[in-house]
């Protein structure tokens, strides 16, 4: 989870680059133009309220529950960061490492959310701790029952009510605030949400430490939390009317359970966690909540999971697992320990015994040839063979790519243009990328492993894990593997080729992590981390005050289409525009956007081809340069679906660009001239969002960038 709104930041200081790109609209209709101008009828400006949202810092979160089941939203926010910026949440005696929680009912206290059900939460703004790095977590479970189910060792987790004499968050005393020693730990059963409610600052595109500074932009970060673990199916979307794209997955829950099941059964050899496991499920605390399902971790939450022995304090281990008798246990012999032990002769499961209640399925403890000890699985031998087979030199037998024919997976080509000379060079760069990623990691991580086994093992479960942002070759490689693709610094440049991304199936040699495509592709969430660094598709962030959450469908969602970093739609604005109505929602603008350059700020807002749920084809925009609503400009945006061909695979896709007609634009505007200085654009220079390998001339244009209103002074 991302402490930044990386599009909104990136909008507004790419704003004036845009309005210094050429005008594309050429010379060829300058004759035209020149007749709009001069005929152009005298009219009145369209009869339009503009309505501001009673409160636009009242945040709230409308839940949907889509699913067959009741389940039971938990919202969870650390203390320390949250203390408010006037201390409003400082509660003497709590300490910073606690957490505060609303728990959400529908109509009263207990109830959860019953199938079909609706309700909203609105966070309490007098007593913002509920605003940064917070979590939700939905919950199968009866949330009350699990709490007390938990054991001693787990007592902290339980929310006990507090004294911040909060009350209406959803209307009558329903929901309730309080607070917990510790959070719930990864294997509850309930899937992590995470959301940070922001306040942009349009002068330099950072939060006002004040999240209701009147002064900004209201603003919601947020995911659904894949990247630690899939559990059950939720969509996300900014209440805008549909201008955001969901983020998460809205298949129904059998299909959700379906691809769970595919997934662990299939060529992945992956683990769920133990207390879901068939072996532990009936010694977990919440089996009898709950119908017998999984709840599979990411790559990184397995991997460092096995390896440091995470335990888990929701299933007890199960009788005739491991070997009694405390002399099988080396450490309950070095303890000086005989007789009973793994469990003793009073059912306890002593602390030197081999078999513990390891979070993660599969967990083994292992000793070296001097009684070390250590931590393995058969799943994650598994997934660091497959790293480990690159290590070898090239033209060695053993690299994959001294015999390309014997790989019978590549992607998706025409077999001319993808020939065998190209996947030689795709082979070998895949090569050389995984083995510039592990030189870099030997050199900082897992420097005291002297067990070989063990230290590979410890540079997987550090390179699935690695969270640093600085960019750069490292950065961008370690994404391009978990993607199934090599890194290149120039064309063909695969790592942004948005056409294979993911690509790779299970048994694939060049799928070095299946979670990832598991994620993206097997549950339907192209809008959600997968790994640590899978900001692409996983970071999300947009103006507005509420957040839509669907379990298990879409029936709330304005926009029903999956978020895609490749279609992001915006009107970007050079400063000194009052209001706007874009495509049918009232915008007012900040005071510092309403002034005109040069000390006015440039804004951008975004826009899409949904309304109330139905796709459409037009957008109409229109901007006002005064609050009376008689100086505009007036865009009926089209949406443009194209084809191009991937060059670095010859196949033709599809895509989705966005168009105006100038001189439509002219005769339904008071201030003509601005249409003539409104530029349509691509991204550019950004592998992040750019069609790499689609010819520049091809590119859609995703971007509206309008000049001033008194263009072109």
């Amino acid at each position: 989870m991302k402490t930044n709104i990386q599009q909104i930041r990136l909008w507004l200081l790419s704003i004036s680059f845009l309005f210094l790109t050429p005008c594309l609209l050429q010379a060829q209709q300058g004759e035209v133009w020149q007749s709009v101008i001069t005929h152009l009828p005298q009219k009145e400006a369209p009869k339009i309220t503009v309505h501001a949202p009673t409160d636009p810092w009242q945040r709230y979160f409308r839940f949907k529950n889509d699913s067959n089941i009741t389940v039971y939203p938990v919202f969870e926010s650390p203390v320390g960061p949250n203390l408010g910026p006037n201390n409003e949440c400082k509660t003497e005696g709590l300490p910073n490492d606690s957490v505060r929680r609303i728990l959400v009912n529908y109509q009263q206290k207990g109830a959860g959310l019953p199938p079909g059900m609706e309700v909203t939460v609105n966070l309490p703004k007098e007593k913002p701790c509920w605003y940064i790095a917070s979590r939700l977590l939905i919950f199968t479970a009866n949330i009350d029952e699990f709490n007390a189910n938990l054991p001693q060792a787990a007592q902290n987790q339980i929310t006990v009510p507090d004294n911040l004499g909060l009350s209406n968050i959803c209307g009558g005393d329903a929901c309730w605030t309080g607070t917990a020693g510790a959070a719930y730990q990864n294997d509850a059963p309930a899937q992590l949400i995470e959301f940070n409610v922001d306040n942009i600052n349009i002068d330099n595109g950072q939060d006002f430490p004040d999240r209701n500074n009147k002064s900004g932009l209201p603003a919601i970060d947020f995911d659904v939390s894949y990247v630690d673990d899939a559990y059950i199916p939720v969509a996300l979307s900014i209440d805008d009317g549909g201008a955001t794209y969901y983020m998460g997955t809205v298949i129904p829950f059998e299909n959700f359970y379906r691809a769970k099941q595919g997934f662990l059964a299939g060529g992945a050899d992956w683990v769920q966690y133990s207390a879901f496991s068939e072996e532990a499920w009936p010694y977990n605390i919440f089996h009898e909540l709950v119908t017998n399902t999984y709840k599979i971790p990411s790559a990184d939450i397995f991997a460092v999971g096995t390896w440091t022995s995470g335990r888990s304090n929701y299933y007890a281990v199960p009788p005739n697992v491991g070997v009694r008798a405390c002399s099988a246990n080396p450490a309950c012999v070095e303890a000086g320990l005989s007789g009973n032990c793994c469990p003793n002769d009073n059912n306890a499961q002593l602390g030197c015994c081999d078999v513990q209640a390891y979070i993660i399925e599969g967990t083994e403890k292992k000793y070296d040839n001097q009684n070390n000890v250590y931590y393995t699985s058969q799943a994650l031998k598994s997934l660091t063979e497959r790293w480990t087979q690159w290590l070898h030199p090239k033209g060695d037998p053993k690299d994959p790519c001294t015999s390309i024919s014997k790989i019978n997976t590549w992607p998706p080509a025409n077999a001319l243009v993808f020939n065998q000379q190209v996947k030689q060079a795709f082979c070998d760069s895949f090569r050389e990328t995984v083995q510039f990623v592990w030189g870099q990691f030997s050199q900082a991580n897992c420097t005291t492993i002297v067990i070989p086994e063990e230290k590979n093992q410890c540079l997987v479960a550090a390179i699935v894990g690695y969270t640093s942002q600085s960019g750069g070759q490292l950065n961008e490689s370690v994404q391009a593997l978990q993607r199934s693709l090599p890194w290149n610094p120039s064309s063909p440049k695969y790592q942004d080729d948005k056409f294979v991304l993911y690509w790779a199936p299970v048994d694939s040699v060049f799928n070095l992590n299946p979670y990832a495509g598991f994620v993206h592709n097997t549950i339907a969430a192209p809008g959600a981390y997968s790994f640590s660094i899978d900001d692409r598709y996983g970071n999300f962030g947009g103006k507005g005050s509420g957040l839509l959450v669907d379990i298990g469908g879409s029936s709330i969602l304005a926009n029903k289409a999956p978020y895609d970093p490749y279609e992001q739609f915006s009107v970007n604005l050079a400063a000194g525009w009052h209001h706007a109505n874009i495509c049918g929602r009232e915008v007012q603008f900040p005071p510092q956007a309403q002034i005109l350059p040069p000390n006015g700020k440039g804004i951008s807002y975004p826009f899409n081809f949904w309304n109330s749920g139905n796709p459409t084809n037009q957008c109409t925009i229109i901007l006002y340069a005064d609050a009376a609503g008689t100086k505009y400009t007036k865009y009926q945006v089209n949406k443009n679906v194209t084809t191009v061909i991937d060059t670095y695979t010859g196949l033709s896709h599809k895509v989705t660009g966005v168009s105006f007609d100038l001189t439509k634009c002219a005769l339904a505007s008071t201030l003509p001239l601005v249409c003539k200085g409104t530029n349509l654009a691509a991204p550019s220079n950004n592998g992040n969002i750019v069609y790499e390998s689609v010819l520049k001339m091809s590119r859609p244009n995703i971007y509206l960038a309008v000049p001033q209103p008194n263009w072109p002074q």
